[in-house]
């Protein structure tokens, strides 16, 4: 799981959802919400939060041109490459933390992955996980 901490900068709210900004390592992440009675006390802003994703949730883009949905993008370098037959763990340097992917050996070979190429990792709005924290 791929953990970043960061602080509830924006809170946008409609009919029981919200989009959430965080700012985390100098970058901005959005996810969304479903809001609950609970949650209501959970959304403030300048709140600590845990930004979580799974590996599986971040896909990899090489040489990225244009304009695309995906809002939640951590450019970096890549550390390290494992492959096996099936699937490939991509290690990505961004702001001093290290963000794993996972993805097929073939769409990895077919980028053409290699160890110091600059990458950037992207993960929909949807598959991050918010935790509060205390500090």
């Amino acid at each position: 799981m791929n953990k970043l901490k960061g602080i509830i900068s924006e809170i946008q709210s409609d009919n029981g959802i919200s989009l959430i900004t965080i700012e985390t390592s100098g970058t901005n992440i959005t996810a969304i919400m479903v809001e609950t009675a609970n949650a209501s006390s959970f959304l403030k802003h300048g709140d600590n939060m845990l930004v979580t994703f799974k590996e599986t949730a971040m896909s990899i883009g090489k040489n990225i041109s244009g304009e695309f949905s995906i809002r939640n993008r951590f450019e970096g370098e890549i550390a390290h490459i494992e492959k096996s037959r099936l699937l490939a763990k991509i290690i990505l340097n961004f702001n001093q933390t290290q963000l794993v992917s996972v993805i097929t050996t073939a769409s990895a070979e077919n980028l053409a992955l290699h160890v110091g190429d600059y990458v950037t990792g992207l993960v929909k709005t949807t598959d991050i996980v918010l935790i509060k924290t205390s500090d």
